[in-house]
Formats: C-alpha cells, sequence, structure tokens
C-alpha cells in the first residue's frame, strides 16, 4: 500500500465517522423582512434565536 492511498483512507474514514452529526441538527428558519411595520427596514425574524448544542 501506498502511503497517498492510506492517508486518503483515512481522511474518508474521517469524514465518514463525523457526516451523521449534521443529520441530528435542528432546523431554524429565519426571515429577512424588507421591513417590519415598525419604521425599520432590513430585518431580521427572529432577531435572536437560542440554540443548544447536541450531545452524544
Amino acid at each position: 500500500m501506498s502511503l497517498h492511498f492510506i492517508r486518503l483512507s483515512i481522511a474518508i474514514a474521517a469524514l465518514l465517522a463525523i457526516a451523521p452529526a449534521g443529520a441530528r441538527a435542528a432546523e431554524h428558519v429565519v426571515k429577512m423582512l424588507n421591513d417590519n411595520g415598525k419604521g425599520e427596514y432590513m430585518v431580521f425574524e427572529p432577531s435572536f434565536i437560542e440554540a443548544r448544542l447536541a450531545t452524544r
């Protein structure tokens, strides 16, 4: 086996090990509004998101 093949195999194994982590992530929807009816323009709704980190 060549060193290149071993490095490639390790990189692929590492990517496959962390790939399922994204499947457990929660989805947060943030809208960008032209105005919010209160005289403010180019605002985001909601203006604040409280997110918790997933633990294994």
